[in-house]
C-alpha cells in the first residue's frame, strides 16, 4: 500500500498553521488563511462622549455610554475569503449645556450576517435630558425627576447608564460599560463612576489593545466620576480645585468623562472603536487517514465502500410564489442556491418544489383572494425555499399591496418584495422580489416590476431562473415580471395575470382592479423550481441514474459530464 498499511488514501501532510491576531483599528477587510473554517471575534462600537452643563446651571452631567461589546467564540467562515468590517468613531464634543453624542456602530460582515455593535448613548446634561440609550447607556443628569435616569444598555452588548439619586448636588451618572453599568451619584457631591469594561486578553492574546467598553464618569462637585476599566474617560470635578474631564481611550469605544462649559472644564469625546479577529492555529496532519471507530461507523452506516463520495455541481430553485387577487404585489421567485459539493455515493430523493396558487377575486374569478407560497426544493442536506406569495416572505419576498415593505427574502437565495405607497390614485403595488434583485416600489401612480433573477450556465447555455412577479394595480398601469420566468400582471379585470415561468422558479403575477365598473381580477400563479445536478466526467460513477422518467440523465459534449435535470421529483442515483 501507499500509506504503508494505513487506512487511507494517499496523503498529502498539511503543513502546521500559526494562530493570527488581527486588530483592526479602522475600516477595512481581512482574507482568512487558506484552512480557516472558524473565528472568534470582538466588535466594539464608538463610545459616546459625555454630557455638558453651561455656566450657572450646576454640574449635573451624566458621562458617555461605552460602545456596544459583540464577543464571539467561533464563527464560521471559509478559508481564504474576504470579510469586510466597519470600526466606528466614538461622539464627539459639543455646545456648552447639551447631551452627549452617541457613539458611531461598528459591523463585521460574514457572508450574510452583519454583527453590528450598537455606538454608546450619550450622557444626560440638567435641564437638556437623561442619558441616552446606547450599546450602554449614557449616564444621568440633572435636577429634576424626569432628567435624572441613565440610559438603556443593548441587551448582550452594554448595560444601562446610572441615575442622579442626588438632585441639586451637582452631579451626573456614570455612562454603562459592557461588563458593569454605570455608578449612581453619591452623597457629598460624588460623581457616579463608568461601568466597567471587559477583558479579552484570553481570546486574543497578544493583541495591543484587549481592555474595551469601559463607560465615562459623571461629573461631581467634590469628586469626580471615575471612568470604567476598558477605555471609560473621568468626568469634571467643578469644585476648586477643579479637575478636567478625560476623553475615552482611542480604539477601546470607551466613553468620555462629562464636562463643565464653557469654564474651560470641556467633556470628553468618546473613543472610537475595534475589530478583533483570531483566527486559531493548527497542528500538522494527514487528512486521509481514518481512525478505526470512523470507519467502523462508515461501515455500520453503509457508506463504506472505497472512497465513495462524488464532486459535483448543483442548481436548486424552488417554486416561485402566487400574486394576489385584486391589485395585489407580485409572487415572489422560488429561492435559488448553486455551488458544488462532495456528497456520499448514494441514491437521493429530489423534490422539486410547486409554483404556489394565484389568488381570485368573485365573481369573474371564484377563489380564495389570497395566494400562496411556493414549495420548497431539495437536494441532500441543501434547500431552496419557496418563494414568497403577495406581502409574504420566501426564497424572494412578495411585494406589498397595503403602504409598508414587502416580504424579506432568504439570505443568499433571494430578496425581497417591492414596498408600496398605497396612495391613490391608482395604489400601485410592489413587484416580487427575484434571485438578482428586488421588486421594485409601487407608487400612486403605477405598480411595480419584478425583481430581476439570476442567470445560470450549470446546463452548458446561460439560463435566466427566478425573475420576480409583476404588480398590479387600481385601475393603473401594471407591473411586469422580472427576467427569469416572472409573471407579468394581465391589466385586466377579466384576464388572470400571467403565471411564472415553469421549472424557472418565477412569480406570479399580480391582480389588477377595474375602477369602472369596479371589477377585480386574478393573479398568475408560482412557476414550479427545479433542480440539476452536473457531474463531471472524471467524477461521475457508472451507476448515474435518474427516475421516474419524466426527468432526464444526458451526456454533454464535449466534456462527457454527466447532467441530471429534475424537473419533477424524483431520485437521483449515484
Amino acid at each position: 500500500m501507499a500509506n504503508g498499511g494505513i487506512i487511507g488514501p494517499v496523503n498529502t501532510v498539511n503543513a502546521a498553521v500559526a494562530e493570527i491576531i488581527h486588530t483592526k483599528t479602522a475600516s477595512g477587510s481581512i482574507t482568512t488563511q487558506p484552512t480557516t473554517n472558524s473565528i472568534s471575534i470582538g466588535v466594539v462600537a464608538g463610545g459616546a462622549s459625555g454630557g455638558s452643563t453651561s455656566s450657572g446651571s450646576g454640574f449635573c452631567a451624566g458621562g458617555g455610554g461605552a460602545g456596544g461589546l459583540i464577543s464571539n467564540a467561533s464563527v464560521s467562515v471559509s478559508g481564504g475569503t474576504p470579510y469586510s468590517f466597519t470600526v466606528g468613531g466614538g461622539g464627539t464634543g459639543g455646545a456648552p449645556g447639551a447631551l452627549g453624542s452617541n457613539g458611531v456602530n461598528s459591523t463585521l460582515t460574514i457572508g450574510c450576517t452583519v454583527y453590528t455593535a450598537i455606538g454608546g448613548g450619550g450622557g444626560g446634561a440638567h435641564c437638556h435630558g437623561g442619558g441616552q440609550p446606547g450599546g450602554s447607556g449614557g449616564g444621568g443628569a440633572g435636577d429634576c425627576a424626569p432628567w435624572r435616569p441613565g440610559g438603556t444598555g443593548t441587551a448582550c452588548q452594554g448595560n444601562n447608564g446610572g441615575n442622579n439619586i442626588y438632585p441639586n448636588t451637582n452631579t451626573g451618572g456614570g455612562g454603562g460599560g459592557s461588563t458593569g453599568a454605570g455608578s449612581v451619584t453619591g452623597p457629598g457631591s460624588v460623581g457616579g463612576a463608568g461601568g466597567a469594561g471587559t477583558d479579552l486578553s484570553s481570546t486574543f492574546p497578544g493583541s495591543p489593545i484587549t481592555v474595551v467598553a469601559g463607560g465615562g464618569g459623571g461629573t461631581g462637585g467634590n469628586t469626580a466620576g471615575a471612568g470604567g476599566t476598558g477605555g471609560g474617560g473621568r468626568g469634571v470635578k467643578g469644585y476648586a480645585p477643579t479637575v478636567t474631564s478625560e476623553s475615552g481611550t482611542v480604539n477601546t469605544g470607551g466613553g468620555g468623562g462629562a464636562g463643565l462649559q464653557p469654564e474651560g472644564l470641556s467633556r470628553g469625546a468618546g473613543g472610537s472603536g475595534l475589530v478583533l479577529i483570531k483566527e486559531p492555529g493548527s497542528a500538522k496532519s494527514a487528512p486521509g487517514v481514518w481512525s478505526m471507530n470512523a470507519v467502523y461507523e462508515f461501515v455500520k452506516q453503509g457508506e463504506w465502500g472505497g472512497f465513495n463520495t462524488v464532486s459535483l455541481e448543483y442548481l436548486i430553485v424552488a417554486g416561485g410564489g402566487g400574486g394576489d387577487g385584486d391589485r395585489s404585489g407580485g409572487g415572489g421567485a422560488g429561492g435559488l442556491l448553486t455551488s458544488s459539493a462532495t456528497v456520499v455515493q448514494t441514491a437521493y430523493a429530489i423534490t422539486v418544489g410547486a409554483g404556489g396558487t394565484g389568488g381570485s377575486t368573485p365573481p369573474a374569478f371564484p377563489g380564495p383572494n389570497c395566494g400562496s407560497d411556493g414549495t420548497n426544493s431539495v437536494f441532500s442536506t441543501f434547500t431552496a425555499i419557496g418563494g414568497g406569495s403577495a406581502n409574504s416572505a420566501g426564497g424572494s419576498g412578495g411585494g406589498s399591496y397595503n403602504p409598508g415593505t414587502g416580504g424579506a427574502g432568504t439570505c443568499g437565495q433571494g430578496n425581497p418584495g417591492g414596498p408600496s405607497a398605497g396612495d391613490a390614485p391608482h395604489y400601485g403595488a410592489g413587484g416580487g422580489g427575484g434571485a438578482g434583485a428586488a421588486g421594485t416600489a409601487g407608487t400612486a401612480g403605477a405598480a411595480g416590476n419584478g425583481g430581476a433573477g439570476l442567470s445560470n450556465s450549470i446546463t452548458g447555455s446561460a439560463v435566466l431562473y427566478a425573475g420576480g412577479g409583476g404588480a398590479g394595480s387600481f385601475g393603473g398601469p401594471v407591473g411586469t415580471g422580472g427576467p427569469g420566468g416572472g409573471g407579468d400582471s394581465s391589466g385586466s379585470a377579466t384576464v388572470r395575470s400571467d403565471a411564472g415561468g415553469v421549472n424557472l422558479g418565477g412569480g406570479g403575477g399580480g391582480g389588477w382592479t377595474r375602477t369602472s365598473p369596479g371589477l377585480s381580477g386574478a393573479a398568475g400563479a408560482g412557476g414550479s423550481g427545479v433542480v440539476i445536478v452536473r457531474i463531471p466526467a472524471a467524477a461521475a460513477p457508472g451507476s448515474v441514474a435518474v427516475a421516474p422518467g419524466a426527468n432526464s440523465l444526458a451526456t454533454l459534449s464535449p466534456s462527457g459530464d454527466k447532467l441530471a435535470t429534475f424537473t419533477v421529483s424524483g431520485t437521483l442515483t449515484l
